[in-house]
């Protein structure tokens, strides 16, 4: 259930950005009778593709409802230090982002079977192999 709220969640940037692109033009027209610059409606537009484009993936992985297993070997993993971004290099599947709980899971150095969701890349849990 939690992923599933993950997921959600992580596609509201998306509908924000829609709605500011939108109310922003609607309320700079009403309050000054002006409307925004067209460099404005481009950086929006690149905003909002980049959202879509994530957006998608979370509904790709909402829709199949299926996380995959696959053991790989972790190489290293990190910490944003700019937010609470976490991150897992392995060595077939590569660069991932992890949730707090995975992370807390994590040994750098030995095989974990690896529970993620396949097209946002997201790590739900690494259990260790003995």
């Amino acid at each position: 259930m939690a992923q599933r709220a993950r997921l959600l969640r992580d596609c509201l940037p998306a509908a924000f950005f829609i709605v500011t692109l939108i109310a922003v033009p609607w309320v700079l027209e009403s309050v000054n009778g002006s409307s925004p610059a067209r460099p404005f409606y481009a950086f929006m537009a690149l905003i909002i593709a980049f959202c879509l484009y994530s957006a998608q993936q979370r509904a790709r992985d909402l829709v199949s409802g299926v996380a995959m297993r696959e053991e790989d070997l972790l190489i290293r993993t990190w910490r944003s230090k700019r937010g609470p971004y976490r991150g897992a290099q392995f060595e077939r599947l590569g660069r991932m982002r992890c949730t707090p709980a995975a992370d807390g899971q994590s040994r750098p150095g030995a095989r974990h079977v690896v529970t993620y969701s396949l097209a946002s890349r997201i790590v739900w849990s690494l259990e260790p192999v003995s």
